[in-house]
């Protein structure tokens, strides 16, 4: 058998977490990693989170049956649970399995089935990957750990709980131990991510609990919280969230909408008002906080006067980052069976408009930092020269600044802002000398 490997990764951090899983127990189990043409193994790890997503789940697996014909392809994820119909199954399979971590152990079997190399694969101790986790996140260098799987809150439209179940949560003393490791290699930034973050609790243990063991380890310089709920957010987190600078000054925090009708239609648990107060306070704890958000357009019953409520509350809130979505029924929520859904064609004259005004505003708020300095962790070469890189200033804001000493992948670079082309900011090295190293070469 060839034994090389592919994961290619549709969706959330949460996916990524799960796709390096995988990618570690491979490797452990003696493959290497290849490319999807030549790979072995292709593993495609599916999101479901809209239609589209199906749609491009479906594109790639098309195009691999196509490039690797001779390969052993898998897909496994979010879009294996419900909606395997939407996939073409001709010589697929289907690795599916919502409990915790689970589908690594499904994957491990269906290759020993077809390969039988059952001896050589018998090596991986499962127990070990879905306890220890993962040591590393490959050539990033920010780290995702995923914490918790699942979601108790079924808002109408989503299809989580249908395709991860209810809200599980990964032992406290797991995750720190994790951490630990991937920061004794030299990771000093992680990324806590989870389905639903704010539901996290082990044994009595709330979110709050967790982040303030992880933050025992001194070693740690840096920690994210990729996206927590708005009624998740009370004072023990405000205060925790202010008192440690580690935390950096970012949170995702979905609105969804901003018209308190529409937020009842989504079986959202807070109000426009209750939103409002929420954000107020985060922008109190901390210096250059800045705020990302979802929005949904053209939810079933979004009149246009609610869809006009909705986005001037989202400018008037002011975001860095708003990703719009267009309202997806899914098959199996209670969003599917509601009557006055939008035609088409409004809804995308609704996400288009909305998406101009709302990047038209983010692009304000990032003007603001122009001339400002920050401490950039570098992650990667741009495209734009040979001598151009990439990095994320501790509020979240894409920088790119050219520098010609040679590679400085995971190293700090103290940059200043000088100017705002789209998503992207770009700056010049302030620190040229003493350039640290942030993750070990």
């Amino acid at each position: 058998m060839n034994k090389t490997f592919c994961v290619l990764t549709l969706g959330c951090k949460v996916n990524q977490y799960e796709s390096q899983v995988i990618s570690e127990g491979l490797i452990r189990a003696g493959f290497t990693q290849g490319v999807p043409e030549k790979s072995g193994v292709v593993i495609i790890n599916t999101c479901t989170v809209t239609a589209q997503s199906d749609s491009k789940s479906r594109r790639i697996i098309r195009k691999l049956k196509n490039i690797n014909p001779g390969s052993i392809l898998i897909v496994t994820g979010c879009g294996t649970e419900k909606h395997k119909k939407y996939f073409v199954d001709n010589g697929l399979i289907f690795a599916s399995d919502i409990e915790f971590n689970g589908r690594f152990g499904k994957i491990i079997e269906e290759i020993n089935r077809i390969s039988g190399l059952r001896e050589d694969l018998a090596v991986i101790d499962q127990d070990y990957i879905h306890h220890a986790g993962i040591s590393g996140f490959g050539s990033h260098t920010r780290c995702f750990i995923k914490v918790q799987d699942g979601c108790d809150s079924l808002c109408s439209y989503c299809t989580i709980p249908l395709v991860r179940g209810r809200s599980r949560s990964r032992r406290m003393q797991d995750v720190v131990t994790e951490i630990n490791n991937v920061v004794s290699n030299g990771y000093r930034e992680v990324v806590l991510t989870g389905v639903h973050l704010g539901q996290y609790n082990d044994s009595g243990v709330n979110a709050v609990g967790l982040i303030r063991n992880v933050l025992k380890n001194d070693k740690l310089s840096r920690i994210r919280i990729s996206s927590i709920e708005p009624q998740d957010i009370d004072d023990g987190f405000i205060d925790l969230f202010a008192g440690d600078q580690r935390l950096m000054p970012h949170l995702h925090l979905p609105i969804q909408s901003g018209s308190d009708t529409v937020l009842r239609y989504m079986n959202r648990r807070y109000t426009v008002d209750k939103y409002k107060e929420i954000t107020a306070k985060l922008r109190e704890t901390k210096k250059d906080l800045l705020l990302s958000t979802d929005l949904i357009v053209g939810f079933a019953g979004e009149t246009e006067e609610y869809f006009e409520e909705s986005l001037k509350t989202v400018l008037d809130i002011g975001f860095s980052k708003v990703h719009v979505f267009p309202f997806s029924p899914r098959p199996g929520t209670q969003a599917f069976l509601l009557d006055a859904k939008l035609p088409r064609k409004e809804i995308k004259r609704r996400v288009s408009y909305a998406v101009k005004q709302t990047t038209e505003k983010s692009n304000q708020i990032k003007k603001e930092f122009i001339g400002r300095r920050f401490d950039i962790l570098v992650e990667s070469k741009k495209w734009l020269s040979d001598n151009c890189w990439t990095g994320f200033t501790p509020n979240y804001l894409q920088v790119c600044f050219i520098d010609n000493r040679g590679n400085l992948n995971n190293t700090f670079a103290n940059v200043e802002i000088d100017s705002v082309n789209g998503d992207h900011l770009y700056g010049k090295v302030i620190n040229k000398n003493g350039i640290e190293p942030a993750v070990k070469q």
